[in-house]
């Protein structure tokens, strides 16, 4: 288990498996050059030893705990173990406050026969080595390594975030009528509000407990990749989540704040932030999803041009392809693609073609031949490429 603290009031928490390797994503995710480290804070081991560090890998046989001073600060406990969070000595956050801490450590089947007192346990202690998901039986060849961890935001009654969802930006209790229904973090093309609570095209872990009446503010990076879920609700004034995740690494941040703001600008600093678009990019966009062809595209421009509608950019979806080939244009709907794209940009208008991350199998086109020789595609626990059944 380590624990980092950086200079804008952030700490980090990271739980490794010892002797299995799992997915990280920080690698991927944050920015380390622009998260600077805090090493003026003090790291308080007892009364008579303080430690001058911003790194620090805890052990059960270290010390009980530890404090950082100043605005922010944090005390770490180990038996039990939480981090409490405290702004300006406002205690503004409580990480596994409520003991949700789980982590699923590899196991053989060696051990689970063992462990096992008769056919029925094992057959539940088994159950973890396969999952179904939409119509398929996924084998699980190391067991379950689920997480999960929960954070409480105290006298904070609003949280924001968990975005990419159909609903309203605040989040709402996931218990209703005595029945759980979480928020599920796994990216899908579903725009409709069936699924509550579930994502839509992204989804980004983050969450902010703000009250513009208060002057302190929390926030929480629950940084995972796998399928995720997470319990919301509020108790009294305070705020607690449960996260929950299919597998990976136990990888989370912390933020303190006064504002909102601060905790976006920090947030800023863990994941960077976002580059500044083409100016085209910030104007409206005329996109549907429906087969056009190129005198289509040519009608819809002259018509903004007609009635005076400002539009800076024009979209195609899959149809535009041939035979759903990306990178590849259907010439019986648009026999001249070049002389289409010259036109727009004479009337001050751009063009963006959709290119998906998945391709059609033909052996006879030459990106997914390319891509199958280069071992790019994802491929099954029998190494084979993963093909999608319904495609």
């Amino acid at each position: 288990m380590t624990s980092e603290f950086y200079d804008c009031g952030v700490v980090s928490l990271v739980i490794e498996e010892p002797s299995e390797k799992r997915f990280r994503t920080a690698p991927y995710a944050v920015n380390k050059e622009t998260l600077a480290p805090a090493i003026d804070i003090a790291f308080s081991k007892s009364e008579k030893a303080v430690k001058i560090v911003h790194k620090m890998k805890m052990e059960d046989t270290m010390f009980e705990g530890y404090k950082t001073e100043g605005e922010c600060s944090y005390v770490i406990n180990l038996r039990p173990f939480y981090i409490e969070g405290y702004y300006n000595k406002n205690l503004v956050l409580t990480v596994n406050q409520r003991q949700l801490l789980n982590y699923d450590f590899h196991k053989s089947f060696e051990e689970l026969l063992a462990k096992a007192r008769d056919s029925a346990e094992l057959s539940l202690l088994l159950s973890g080595w396969e999952q179904f998901s939409h119509g398929c039986t996924i084998a699980c060849p190391k067991g379950p390594q689920s997480i999960a961890l929960d954070v409480t935001f105290h006298g904070l009654s609003k949280c924001y975030g968990l975005p990419e969802r159909y609903r309203r930006f605040q989040l709402e209790s996931t218990k209703r009528n005595g029945k759980t229904q979480p928020y599920r973090l796994y990216n899908l093309d579903i725009f409709t509000d069936k699924h509550v609570n579930q994502s839509l095209y992204g989804t980004v872990p983050f969450v902010i407990a703000s009250d513009p009446e208060k002057e302190f503010a929390g926030a929480f990076l629950w940084l995972n990749a796998s399928d995720t879920y997470v319990d919301f609700e509020v108790v009294e004034t305070d705020s607690k989540l449960h996260f929950i995740s299919e597998t990976g690494t136990l990888e989370c941040f912390a933020y303190l704040g006064g504002t909102a703001l601060d905790l976006t600008t920090a947030h800023g600093k863990v994941t960077g932030t976002t580059p500044m678009p083409q100016l085209f990019a910030l104007g409206y966009h005329q996109s549907r999803w429906e087969a056009f062809a190129q005198e289509d595209v040519e009608n819809s421009s002259r018509m903004f041009e007609e009635t005076d509608i400002p539009c800076d950019c024009l979209w195609l979806d899959i149809d535009h392809t041939d035979s759903k080939k990306y990178f590849t244009w259907d010439h019986r709907l648009f026999p001249k693609p070049l002389e289409m794209i010259q036109k727009l940009k004479d009337d001050g208008r751009h063009l963006v073609v959709i290119a998906d991350p998945h391709l059609k199998a033909d052996p006879e086109y030459p990106v997914y031949s390319e891509a199958l020789k280069q071992g790019m595609f994802i491929s099954c626990l029998d190494r084979l490429v993963y093909k999608d059944k319904g495609r």
